[in-house]
């Protein structure tokens, strides 16, 4: 006798076979426990029999499959029954997927979705020429994930395809998204930064700029060697971007930006690099030893001392009623020397005040002085 399930494609030609006496009638009855359907077929020469019954105005639930045989000479078998379920409706799965197949995923695209416990999950990807296909299950907590190949297909738009089949062998509708498939990788984004950080820049704030592709997220990461800090972005729409970074926990030195995008698909671009030197430090710069000022050395009196290599020197002179501002730059090795004509300031105290600007633009605090002038 026939046993299992009645779905939806067998409800409307039900097949119930089985074996009886040889050219015997044999009635075949299915019930619901409400509803009644028989049909007598002949058995063949080897008792084989086959009865063909339209199932579809019995309930689903349990169905009762009985069969009795009547023989040429009216003796009437024992009955045989067996309990089938019918099960004719089936809830199509939901499909989660959204947005790109890229070049991290594409030989294992996870599918994920919902649909009831344990139904088989039936998945198909297509490019329009081809496709591919893979399959699990509905696990006990209703979700799926499927991991499907779609290295054989093209990049291009990728339409998802998700059936659900149960145990009556019941196959619900397609649920179905397109995606996008993309493995190339954006080009590496370009850096603006260079030179100096210095101690006017907001350290806490230190901004990274440069170009990428519209839409991408740029990861911004800064070392001095031992530390690294890393701040993310978004490329705006001119294809600029712009990324602030707490960069005070890094030392003074030389300090390294690397540049990563990652496409809108998830791709991610080669490593842009760049340096630039942080310097946050200036020493106030030395004055040396200052003899008076008299009328033999006031037309060229010269002041120097020590500032840092190739500083800009700044030397202010002032007698309380008059100024004067001149600049100069040391060397190599940090001298300075700068010649002056003190003649027009009034005999007394001079006031020299001397301040520095680094290579990166840090101003130092100033060293002062007092000199005599014709006294």
């Amino acid at each position: 006798m026939h046993k299992g399930w009645i779905n939806a494609k067998q409800q409307n030609a039900y097949a119930v076979q089985g074996t009886a006496e040889p050219h015997s009638a044999v009635q075949v009855l299915l019930s619901d426990g409400k509803q009644r359907i028989t049909k007598t077929v002949r058995a063949d020469g080897k008792g084989r029999f086959r009865a063909v019954i339209d199932a579809r105005r019995l309930a689903e639930g349990e169905i009762t499959v009985s069969a009795v045989s009547v023989d040429s000479a009216g003796n009437q078998s024992g009955q045989s029954k067996k309990v089938l379920r019918k099960d004719v409706s089936i809830e199509a799965p939901e499909l989660l997927n959204e947005g790109y197949i890229n070049a991290f995923n594409y030989e294992a695209y996870p599918v994920t979705g919902t649909g009831t416990p344990g139904e088989k999950v039936v998945v198909e990807a297509a490019d329009g020429k081809k496709s591919v296909s893979a399959s699990g299950l509905v696990d006990e907590d209703g979700n799926y994930e499927v991991e499907i190949n779609t290295s054989s297909l093209k990049d291009g738009k990728i339409t998802i395809r998700v059936k659900t089949i149960d145990q009556a062998g019941n196959e619900s509708r397609m649920a179905s998204v397109v995606l996008i498939k993309s493995l190339s990788s954006p080009a590496k984004p370009s850096i603006d930064n260079k030179g100096y950080v210095n101690a006017s820049a907001d350290a806490t704030a230190y901004e990274v700029t440069g170009k990428g592709e519209p839409g991408a997220e740029v990861e911004v990461t800064l070392s001095d060697g031992t530390n690294e800090i890393s701040t993310v972005g978004t490329v705006e729409e001119n294809g600029r971007y712009h990324v602030e970074a707490d960069i005070s926990p890094l030392s003074d030195g030389l300090i390294t930006i690397t540049a990563v995008q990652t496409s809108v698909t998830g791709n991610v671009s080669p490593e842009a690099t760049a340096t630039v030197w942080k310097d946050t430090a200036v020493a106030t710069p030395s004055l040396n030893a200052l003899p008076a000022v008299t009328s033999q050395n006031q037309a060229a009196y010269t002041i120097a001392g020590m500032a840092e290599s190739n500083a800009l020197v700044q030397i202010i002179i002032t007698d309380g009623q008059k100024s004067l501002v001149e600049r100069t730059s040391a060397d190599s090795n940090g001298n300075f020397s700068k010649t002056i004509d003190l003649s027009a300031f009034n005999n007394g105290q001079l006031m020299i005040i001397v301040t520095q600007e680094d290579k990166a633009q840090n101003h130092s605090e100033a060293t002062t002085a007092t000199v005599t002038k014709g006294q």
